[in-house]
């Protein structure tokens, strides 16, 4: 089976490219967002906890890092508990379109021809 997968990008490349198209939407998105992140997370955390800036040194110091590399964890943890679902809610059209490709291809064949070839009627 996966051989066979492999083999779908020799044989159908653009079929195949279409379907990188939403993880390759969803990944640039995703970056943005953890640049993003980063690049601000000094000033969320000084927004989120004002009173650190009452501390004194070294205990605002180590009270910073430690709730930004927090921050980041959270946002990092998010990310990767999303990623997937958005994937798939933006692939939705592109799997339809993909679908569709393949049913002119085999000639328009049911998932039940596919799972049991010798049935000749489909089942409604």
């Amino acid at each position: 089976m996966l051989a066979r997968g492999f083999r779908a990008w020799k044989t159908h490349p653009k079929i195949m490219l279409v379907a990188a198209v939403p993880v390759g939407i969803v990944t640039v998105c995703y970056t943005a967002a953890i640049v993003w992140l980063l690049l601000h997370s000094a000033n969320i955390v000084a927004s989120l906890l004002p009173f650190l800036a009452d501390w004194e040194q070294p205990w605002r110091g180590l009270g910073t890092i430690i709730a930004t590399v927090g921050l980041i964890a959270i946002g990092g943890i998010i990310a990767a508990f999303t990623f997937s679902a958005v994937v798939l809610f933006i692939a939705g059209p592109f799997l339809d379109h993909i679908s569709s490709r393949i049913e002119r291809e085999l000639g328009g064949l049911s998932l039940i021809h596919i799972s049991e070839p010798t049935r000749q009627e489909a089942i409604s």
